[in-house]
């Protein structure tokens, strides 16, 4: 029976390749815009899962209250974490990074321009599941003065030399010792670091404000112990906090708080100022979640009136087979059947799809996305699934739309006039009509934002002006001479220098 229907299914569609192909390619455009955006959901979604004490994990938050104001921020100052090891007891070590910067390391005398470069303490590689390609993972932080390169910035400097134990100025002021290689960070991992230079290194600096008084500029992590309850070590803070700023802080009208964040919800969840540059947002994904299933709903519908109107003309097909003494249920498998053919070979040209225009699509959301990776196997078999789903769902309508027709009406020819008005059709087509009205509507809308934001008057011309970073202190100390040379070159016009790009916001540090 199957083997017979499968051949009848396959026959109609060869029969009707018109209405097959529109049908088949229309399916498979609104699979494969809703299967690219649900991968950009689960990518999402899955940020930061993969580390294996990722429930023990957890970001410190500082939040300041000032006159009922309260300004929660994911930096603090450096002093905070070694107390939190010393004095709050569900704690088992911390980890603390400065916030990334762009500098350029010198080796053989060659520049090489380098961004999210970071101080480190060596237990980092005790709180994540990141592995080092080359060096001790228990050690390569641990000296003052010693950095672990990413991958690719490695392949940058050294090509294929060997770069453990070769020496790098970092912005031809702090001579670094390569200890270790790691790993490009995984595009799901809110840490994305290009070198990580030891933590120890800033305490043989100057003026570097490491205590708790002075210098916002550190991520902290937690690692709290097994069994350790996060409501009672928040419950520690306010005493904890008294002890070490708020007695002095309180004298300004200024008392410091302090929040912990589970590292799986650090990506999406996270509501605080100057969060890392690869912040999510909980608003794209219910934008894109809703998008997706529009979109999905827009094509099942398309199926649907399309595989209804075609079934009307085989009306007399569906007669001659009850005649014959086709039973009710028999027909609607049949129907049905077609139905999950038709996905199954939509989900396969949408497939087809993706692998075309996925690079053009990473292009767009800025992220390195793929589906054809052995991690996402279950992503592919759950796709034949919803294919299956969306085939029985899409084609039951018309299956028992069709199988309800009477064969004695059918065969004297007066079928047309006995079907009805189309009702349920029509209420499909106003809803799938509705649907893409909304997203044109919503799409006309945000493409007028963003050309407003491109085309806004800010009141100065940026055109051909060119940022040059210089980070070293020895550029700032021959301003004078940068911007002689500078003002040499063919086509500059003139020179001009600050401590931060005009519009971003400048860093400060603040005295009581």
């Amino acid at each position: 029976m199957f083997k017979n229907n499968l051949l009848v299914a396959i026959r109609n569609l060869w029969r009707n390749k018109g209405f097959s192909i529109i049908n088949i390619l229309g399916l498979a455009i609104g699979l494969a815009a809703t299967i690219l955006l649900f991968l950009y959901i689960f990518h999402e979604l899955s940020f930061d899962r993969f580390h294996s004490q990722k429930d023990r994990i957890y970001r410190v938050h500082y939040i300041s209250e000032s006159e009922g104001v309260f300004t929660s921020s994911s930096i603090m100052t450096a002093g905070i974490g070694p107390s939190i090891i010393e004095e709050l007891p569900e704690v088992q070590t911390m980890m603390r990074f400065s916030n990334p910067t762009n500098g350029f390391f010198t080796y053989k005398d060659k520049n090489y321009h380098i961004r999210d470069i970071s101080y480190v303490d060596s237990s980092f590689f005790t709180l994540f599941d990141f592995t080092l390609l080359e060096g001790n993972a228990e050690l390569a932080l641990d000296e003052p003065f010693t950095v672990v390169l990413g991958e690719s910035t490695v392949q940058k400097i050294f090509g294929d030399e060997d770069p453990i134990g070769k020496v790098i100025s970092l912005n031809n002021e702090e001579p670094l010792k390569v200890t270790g290689v790691i790993p490009d960070f995984p595009s799901n991992s809110h840490l994305q670091l290009q070198a990580m230079v030891s933590f120890t290194s800033l305490y043989h600096k100057q003026n570097m404000y490491l205590d708790w008084n002075g210098g916002h500029n550190y991520y902290t992590y937690v690692l709290l112990k097994k069994g350790a309850d996060p409501d009672q070590l928040k419950a520690r803070f306010p005493a904890f906090l008294e002890k070490h700023i708020n007695y002095l802080y309180r004298e300004v009208g200024v008392v410091m708080h302090m929040d912990i964040c589970p590292l799986p919800d650090v990506h999406l969840y996270a509501d605080v100022d100057y969060d890392i540059n690869t912040k999510g947002s909980t608003t794209n994904i219910i934008i894109f979640t809703t998008v997706a299933l529009f979109i999905l709903l827009i094509a099942c519908i398309n199926y649907m009136n399309l595989a209804t109107a075609r079934a009307l003309r085989r009306a007399r097909e569906v007669g001659i087979r009850k005649v014959v003494g086709a039973r009710r249920s028999l027909i609607i498998r049949q129907f049905i059947g077609e139905s999950v053919l038709i996905s199954l070979i939509a989900l396969l040209l949408a497939l087809l799809l993706i692998r075309i225009f996925q690079t053009d699509f990473n292009m767009l959301i800025g992220k390195t996305l793929a589906l054809y990776t052995q991690s996402n196997l279950w992503i592919i078999a759950f796709l034949i699934g919803l294919s299956i789903m969306i085939g029985i769902l899409a084609g039951s309508y018309p299956a028992f739309y069709v199988s309800r027709f009477r064969p004695v009406l059918i065969l004297k020819g007066s079928f047309a006039s006995a079907k009805g008005k189309p009702i349920v059709r029509n209420i499909l087509v106003i809803i799938q009509f509705f649907i893409s009205a909304s997203l044109i509507i919503c799409t006309l809308v945000i493409y007028g934002q963003l050309a407003y934001i491109k085309d806004k008057d800010l009141g100065y011309n940026a055109e051909n002006v060119m940022i040059l970073e210089f980070p070293s202190k020895q550029s700032k100390l021959n301003l004078s001479v940068l911007r002689s040379e500078l003002s040499k070159i063919a086509g500059v016009e003139k020179v001009a220098a600050a401590s931060d790009i005009p519009g971003w916001g400048f860093t400060s540090n603040g005295y009581m």
